[in-house]
């Protein structure tokens, strides 16, 4: 017998409020949690929502987006966004019931003494720059609570180098979490490789654009020499009007290279999306250390090194605009560099650099190649670094969110947003710039910093919806990757399907008969409640077996009144149950699908 029990501490939906906790917010219940007022929002006397940004779409629809401040100081991850000057279709979340957690917002800790104790909890034997010490409330996964820290960052310049980041109480002093946030990777002259071939800037393409002095800088660009240092750079200087400084490591003058590379991505960002990649010019520094197979983006600029037994020097347009790209990130979504999130920044540099590749090569009647550093790799012609039509060709990335987890690297799970974007960009209708264009706005307005797969292509459809571009395209590429990313906000009164038997709070189906390979359909409506916090604490689906064999299996599958799966459980019955759980369900109808899959009497 199976019994089908919808209980949350005996009942089915709690209201019970404990710490801080996560509040989504959409068009259908912002009233009830905020107040306009200028430059923003307000959630009672001590919360408040600023503009940080706002951005023209190419279709001219004006997005705007807000942060959370907690008395003063951001709310990490917290963020809502707007359509318009009346602020229509908002969509986000906060961070409620901070007070509760945090009397007192005076840290005892100071942003010296933070960056202080991040050093200590490194072996620091080289030069250090760039250090950054920022007040944040947080979101504590671990004690769910909310916390007072600080987010320490800073640069180590060695032969490896390296961008520590640290997560500190400001109270406690304890690091609650660090990673290496290091994001890696009119004049004439040569440039190019042994692999790509020799070309000639001012012949084969156009002139580099210089200073009237011949150094190496334009309003947009400047080109620096690191001479086989990891510091000192010096802005290059050249005797007009040809530089042929300098061939190293099979690569005729990767300085010429990086300057015109890097013009032509400030181009692509600018003429095609209306930005500039960056809030400052493009800083790229070239013949970084000795023998160094990488390029990075520090928080400031861009760095190459001179590649070795792998790789030529890695000023390939690819490289760097996927370099100049985790610029574009850190200044907008500010994707940690680790986990889920890291895998969609990296992925994001990586589009931006197949981008860049079309941008140049469309131009002059090629295409461009669907492939990682292909022109910077030592080897095969066919051969590069990462793949986009087939991430796991390079044995080591995945290309579908089943085979994610936590241990592996994001330069490899980077492969399963790559995949979902080639499958996007080579649908009927869309193309790369097109495809390209609603994860740039996605990372501008709707991805927060602990983006997951999931949240991430909800941020992806809802630019594409803002955009008018067809949002079951971007959907269907998603789930190609076993990535859900159906989350446009529902009709807030649907229909009730009438196939589906309604329950109510805390009704047991008892027993609950399906037979080999059918289904069982039923709904039930969660209210809102009428007063603080106006949503249930909880919703829980439990599902029993009584006789305990292991030769049960079936699936649920939970979905909210847009038809979108909110949470989808294999549920195997080994023992007496098993259950799905949502906190925070938004009021409305949820849908109950039960399979049965196996030949069993229930």
């Amino acid at each position: 017998m199976r019994r089908v029990i919808f209980l949350a501490s005996s009942v089915l939906f709690s209201s019970g409020i404990g710490a801080a906790q996560w509040q989504a917010i959409d068009s259908n219940n912002f009233t009830t949690y905020l107040q306009p007022e200028k430059g923003g929002f307000k959630l009672g006397d001590k919360n408040q929502f600023k503009l940080e940004k706002k951005i023209v779409l190419s279709n001219g629809v004006i997005k705007n987006k807000f942060v959370q401040y907690y008395q003063g100081i951001p709310v990490f991850s917290s963020q809502l966004s707007s359509t318009g000057l009346n602020n229509e279709n908002v969509w986000g979340r906060f961070l409620a019931e901070v007070e509760q957690d945090l009397p007192n917002i005076k840290p005892t800790l100071s942003a010296q003494d933070a960056i202080s104790l991040a050093k200590r909890a490194k072996t620091i034997k080289a030069s250090t720059g760039g250090e950054q010490a920022n007040l944040y409330v947080i979101y504590d996964k671990a004690t769910k609570q909310a916390k007072l820290i600080y987010l320490v960052s800073f640069m180590l310049y060695e032969a490896n180098p390296k961008r520590p980041y640290f997560i500190i109480d400001a109270h406690s002093q304890k690091i609650i979490d660090q990673w290496d946030g290091l994001t890696t990777r009119d004049a004439q002259g040569p440039g190019g490789n042994a692999k790509t071939g020799a070309y000639y800037y001012g012949r084969d393409f156009s002139p580099l654009q210089v200073s009237d002095s011949c150094e190496m800088k334009t309003d947009r660009v400047e080109t620096y020499n690191l001479n086989g240092r990891t510091s000192g750079e010096v802005l290059f200087k050249f005797t007009c009007p040809e530089n042929t400084y300098k061939a190293i490591n099979g690569a005729y003058s990767p300085l010429n290279d990086a300057h015109y590379f890097g013009n032509i991505v400030f181009e692509m960002y600018k003429n095609w999306y209306n930005i500039s990649p960056l809030t400052t010019k493009l800083k790229l520094r070239v013949h970084y250390g000795q023998n160094y197979e990488n390029a990075f983006w520090d928080g400031q600029q861009m760095t190459f090194g001179d590649g070795g037994n792998s790789l030529y020097p890695l000023t390939s347009l690819d490289v760097v605009a996927h370099e100049v790209s985790h610029g574009v990130t850190e200044q907008n979504s500010n994707l940690n560099y680790q986990y889920q999130s890291g895998a969609i920044n990296e992925a994001f540099s990586d589009m931006a650099g197949e981008v860049a590749e079309y941008y140049m090569q469309h131009q002059l009647g090629k295409e461009n190649d669907w492939m990682v550093g292909a022109s910077i790799l030592k080897g095969g012609v066919n051969n590069a670094m990462r793949y986009f039509d087939r991430p796991s060709k390079d044995g080591r990335s995945i290309e579908s969110a089943k085979d994610y987890n936590d241990s592996l690297d994001v330069h490899y799970t980077s492969g399963v947003y790559n995949k979902a974007f080639y499958t996007l960009a080579t649908k009927n209708n869309w193309g790369i710039r097109k495809a390209f264009e609603v994860f740039l706005v996605a990372n501008q307005v709707y991805w927060t910093a602990d983006a997951s797969f999931d949240s991430a292509a909800c941020g992806v459809v809802k630019a594409a919806n803002d955009l008018n571009y067809e949002t079951n395209d971007v959907i269907a590429s998603f789930n190609a990757v076993s990535v859900n990313g159906n989350c446009i906000n529902p009709d807030p009164n649907p229909d009730p399907d009438p196939k589906e038997i309604e329950l109510k709070n805390g009704q047991i189906i008892s027993p609950l008969a399906i037979t080999p390979n059918s289904e069982r359909r039923f709904m039930i409506k969660v209210p809102s409640l009428p007063s603080y916090p106006y949503t249930y604490k909880y919703l829980i689906v439990r599902l029993f077996n009584d006789a305990g064999t292991t030769k049960n299996i079936s699936e649920l599958f939970v979905r909210y009144d847009n038809e979108s799966i909110v949470k989808q459980t294999l549920v195997r019955t080994v023992g007496k149950e098993e259950f799905f759980y949502l906190q925070l369900p938004s009021a409305g109808y949820y849908h109950l699908l039960i399979t049965h899959v196996t030949h069993i009497n229930l």
